[in-house]
């Protein structure tokens, strides 16, 4: 039910000041507005969102004003307009309060340039300029405000308000007596100092940061454009997040949820769960969880997850998990897998697996690389490569004969668990001429001090004379072997081999048929084995 007494508007006031009278029970909240509008001579405007049309309300008022009837439905949450014959609501925007000032040396009166003046709640700041001069924007919530003044090498300066804000301060702040090495620390650490950091952060944003190196907020999102302009302004290094936007890029203290950035994010501390970037992702603390870069990602900590990387990816410490990139990977440590194009490099230790296209590189291995190079420089695991050069491992050069070939040379690396095997011979009769080349892996196992067992598996590949008439035959061959001192073996022992058929006849001059003069069995489609020896001495 609603009742209301209608009286004639006076033109000559203002929408605000014009007396109504109204009686409303359970009634829409849409409805009593209409009502005081039609008294007051005027309509009210508004968006739809600006409340809930649908509340029901109870109010009874005599000759009040239409102001003492918005505050008793509203409170304080709305300013309102008079514009032609209509009365607009809209949300009331908080006052702000400009604070400006001169920051001083407490000792030489000189002025201070790029110190931080910034306010702890609202993540308000500015810097002095040239002449010491600041200017601070601020919306005052409660009736006490504290500043704060930040400098690199000197104390930290806070200026408390109570009551009213005062418009201009000045202030002098008291030198520390560690700027060079303040200054060194910074210039050698942290995001700021990579080629992302020194190409997308400005100089004020970066003295910024290490003005404000010790104190840190939480917020629960962020949004930005680039650095420095976006919900946290120039305030963003020093907050960490929960969830992160960056339309272009971004850059804060930490991420502790999710990170989007079109382009690239730049986190100074730590980073967990998941990061994803269009192009780049630097990390300056650890990163925990799944980080994905569409061209890098860097790590200045450790890494303990997954990261994934268009083209090369970066863990200063340890990685633990696994490590994808196109290209190039490299980690100070890794224990998990290691996966990528063209080289992985774990420079302390790799206890997992690393799996490249062309070269595998760490300290120890103790777990497999597999790749066509693998360097290390001690191994307690595998390497399974074409070439495998463990600086203290095993290291051998033999020369060999068999029923096929009276010399073949051999080069050897690896550790005793698995060695590889580069081999070459030849057959230089004139009239039964023939080459080979092999690869092949092995095992050493010691029988006695000097006395060892050595299975080899490898696969020869023989030329003669024309290339579409080579023949391949794979071997395994166990060698009983001898050492006579730390740098000289001899070694013999049977050898099973299957040959595979070639390509068609041999031209004159060379020899026609591998091992045709030992029994052999035949297995089907020119495929045939036979039992030979082998035999030789190892230098190194």
């Amino acid at each position: 039910m609603l009742m209301a007494a209608f009286a004639p508007p006076a033109s000559a006031q203002d929408y605000l000041s014009r007396k109504i009278t109204l009686h409303a029970h359970q009634q829409r909240i849409t409805e009593v507005l209409h009502a005081a509008g039609t008294q007051g001579g005027f309509y009210f405007s508004y968006k739809s969102s600006l409340f809930r049309e649908d509340s029901l309300v109870d109010i009874s008022i005599n000759n009040k004003s239409v102001a003492y009837l918005l505050d008793r439905l509203f409170a304080d949450r709305f300013r309102y307009l008079q514009q032609d014959r209509y009365l607009i609501i809209q949300p009331k925007e908080a006052e702000t309060y400009l604070i400006s000032g001169i920051i001083t040396d407490k000792n030489t009166g000189e002025s201070v340039s790029n110190a931080t003046i910034y306010e702890k709640e609202q993540l308000a700041s500015t810097m002095s300029n040239d002449q010491g001069y600041f200017q601070l924007q601020i919306k005052e919530r409660t009736p006490d405000i504290s500043i704060s003044i930040s400098k690199i090498s000197y104390r930290d300066t806070v200026i408390r308000f109570n009551g009213k804000i005062s418009g201009h301060v000045s202030v002098s702040i008291t030198p520390e007596p560690y700027l060079l090495d303040s200054v060194i620390i910074f210039k050698s650490s942290g995001v700021e100092g990579t080629w992302l950091g020194r190409t997308f952060l400005s100089s004020r944003i970066r003295m910024n940061s290490l003005n404000l190196g010790g104190f840190f907020a939480s917020r629960p999102y962020q949004f930005s454009l680039v650095p420095g302009l976006g919900s946290h302004g120039k305030m963003s290094g020093q907050v960490i997040n929960r969830f992160s936007f960056n339309v272009l890029g971004g850059y804060s203290a930490g991420v502790n949820g999710f990170e989007l950035g079109s382009i690239f994010n730049i986190v100074k501390q730590d980073a967990q769960y998941v990061q994803i970037a269009g192009i780049v992702n630097i990390v300056g603390g650890s990163s925990r969880g799944i980080q994905v870069g569409g061209i890098h990602n860097t790590v200045l900590g450790s890494l303990r997850g997954v990261q994934v990387s268009g083209t090369t990816g970066i863990v200063k410490k340890q990685m633990s998990g696994m490590q994808v990139a196109g290209l190039v990977s490299y980690a100070d440590s890794s224990r998990g897998a290691q996966i990528s194009g063209l080289v992985n490099i774990s420079r302390r230790g790799a206890g997992g697996l690393q799996l490249a296209g062309l070269v595998n590189y760490t300290s120890i291995v103790k777990g497999v690389q597999i790749g066509l190079v693998n360097i290390a420089d001690t191994s307690e695991g595998y390497s399974i490569g074409l070439i495998n050069i463990i600086r203290k491992g095993y290291h051998e050069v033999s020369f060999s004969t068999s029923e096929m070939q009276p010399v073949t040379i051999a080069f050897k690396t690896g550790n005793r668990r698995l060695y590889s095997i580069l081999m070459a011979g030849a057959q230089l009769n004139a009239d039964k001429k023939a080459y080979s080349l092999g690869y092949g892996i092995g095992h050493e196992a010691f029988l006695g001090k000097s006395i060892s067992l050595n299975p080899e598996l490898c696969t020869l590949l023989f030329y003669q004379g024309n290339w579409s008439t080579t023949t391949q035959v794979s071997r395994l061959q166990v060698h009983l072997t001898v050492h006579l001192n730390k740098y000289i073996a001899l070694y013999a022992g049977p050898a099973v081999s299957l040959k595979f058929p070639d390509g068609g006849s041999v031209p004159a001059g060379y020899k026609p048929d591998i091992g045709s003069h030992y029994p052999s069995v035949a297995f089907g489609r020119g495929i045939t084995a036979w039992i030979g020896w082998n035999a030789g001495i190892s230098l190194f």
